[in-house]
């Protein structure tokens, strides 16, 4: 079951999580499609999720409660993935597999195995200013 969400700030989208995690049980991957910076994905006109909100330990226990043992984190959010970005300190906060490009880029294509407890995701990004592919960062702890 595979259930798409809008928000247009960090409360509306744990909000919203909440109460879909009552009513789906645990969640089995959440994926991120939104523009971004090495620090920051942006929500809205004029609300963003920071690195400094994952630093919060009462918004990182709270997301832990929710997701599922295997479950694994894809921001489709350009530099999001960079070296001691977002994305590295998601992964390391909750414990999960996060995968995020490194630099502005977009999205090649995204495949799907559901063999396992949880879906796992193979992203290939686009690089323009590379000319070339790539999986951008994954984090897995």
């Amino acid at each position: 079951l595979i259930r798409a969400i809008e928000a247009k700030n960090a409360f509306e989208l744990l909000k919203t999580l909440l109460r879909m995690q009552k009513k789906y049980k645990k969640i089995q991957f959440i994926i991120v499609n939104a523009h971004g910076e090495k620090n920051y994905i942006k929500l809205g006109i004029q609300s963003s999720i920071t690195i400094e909100d994952f630093r919060s330990e009462a918004i990182t226990k709270k997301l832990k409660e929710m997701l599922n043992e295997h479950a694994q984190i894809v921001l489709l959010s350009c530099s999001t993935g960079a070296p001691k970005g977002i994305g590295e300190e998601i992964g390391k906060k909750l414990g999960k597999t996060v995968i995020a490009p490194e630099t502005p880029v977009y999205i090649k294509g995204i495949k799907t195995d559901i063999s396992g407890d949880a879906p796992k995701f193979i992203v290939t990004f686009f690089d323009e200013k590379q000319n070339s592919e790539t999986d951008g960062a994954k984090y897995i702890n």
